[in-house]
């Protein structure tokens, strides 16, 4: 063995050390719904990944007493440990402990953890979409547009690996009824809330947007913020329409008779498993292809919180 070779086996050791020292630990992530935690070193974090690097830039994340603090609840926690701890394994514990996850593993990931294993000049891209849990009628790809649309921004600002806030699934009509008392009794006083509802005639995925709570006090709601949207194709995120408010003084509407309800007239209105949308528009411009009522297969609700 060459001076050079030991000397690298003995760095590779001291850096492991480092690693497994958790009184130098700075990054604290819980990952999955038993929020498991997992400890790391922002540098290394930040060398290993672009995501963590605009995660732990000083733009998107402060320091809680001297540590970043990260949730996902909707990445599994035994991918994400073989994420974290894949680069500080040497060649027989890579053949052991990673390998025989190669099945579970997206196919691109589980190409670009190799590639990179091989050649460390070229960058781990490749990342887990983030799932929505038990939702039917959205993505994470759907959920970055919804939330640049609430940041005030382009439809394409976010994307699927960098979002600023969480969807916390509410109510699921298939699953909770299609009765508005269940909803006003799952959704009432939650803040910012975000509805999605599909049609049994079309593809079409559509809804609302509402940062103030939902209530059951029979008034309308004033807000400057509440836009209507739709996707003609929810696999074609070009198809994305965006409806701002437009008479601010009837943003929504409280009933607890009713479903979610935004505009006066209503521009968007359920009752149990129907749909409405009153022409001409009152309170939002039109983003539903002139289609005025039907019965709904689905809609589901999601408070937005920001991570």
């Amino acid at each position: 063995m060459t001076a050079a070779s030991a000397f690298q086996i003995k760095l590779c050791n001291d850096i492991a050390s480092f690693l497994e020292n958790s009184n130098t630990h700075d990054v604290v992530i819980r990952v999955g719904e038993e929020k498991k935690e997992f400890r790391a070193h922002s540098t290394i974090l930040c060398a290993r990944s672009r995501y963590f690097q605009i995660g732990l830039s000083p733009e998107w994340s402060k320091k809680q007493n001297g540590q970043y603090m990260f949730e996902k609840p909707n990445v599994s926690p035994l991918i994400f440990e073989i994420i974290l701890k894949w680069s500080q394994i040497d060649s027989r514990d890579f053949q052991q402990k990673v390998m025989p996850y190669k099945k579970v593993l997206p196919k691109s990931l589980s190409k670009n953890i190799i590639d990179h294993y091989l050649n460390s000049n070229i960058p781990i891209q490749s990342t887990i979409k983030a799932r929505i849990p038990r939702a039917k009628l959205i993505n994470s790809e759907i959920a970055a547009v919804i939330a640049s649309w609430i940041d005030n921004q382009n439809s394409n600002y976010y994307n699927e690996r960098l979002n600023p806030y969480k969807f916390e699934l509410l109510f699921h009509a298939s699953k909770d009824g299609f009765s508005s008392n269940t909803f006003h009794q799952k959704c009432d006083n939650k803040g910012a809330t975000v509805v999605f509802a599909k049609l049994n005639s079309n593809e079409m995925i559509f809804g609302g947007y509402n940062p103030n709570s939902w209530k059951s006090d029979m008034n309308y709601q004033s807000c400057t913020t509440t836009f209507l949207f739709s996707f003609q194709n929810s696999q074609n995120i070009a198809s994305a329409q965006i409806g701002r408010v437009k008479q601010n003084q009837c943003a929504t509407y409280n009933y607890s008779s009713y479903g979610p309800t935004f505009g006066g007239g209503h521009d968007f209105f359920i009752n149990g498993n129907v749909w409405q949308h009153n022409t001409p528009n009152h309170t939002y411009p039109s983003v539903f292809n002139n289609i005025r009522n039907g019965t709904l297969q689905e809609y589901e609700v999601f408070q937005v919180i920001k991570k």
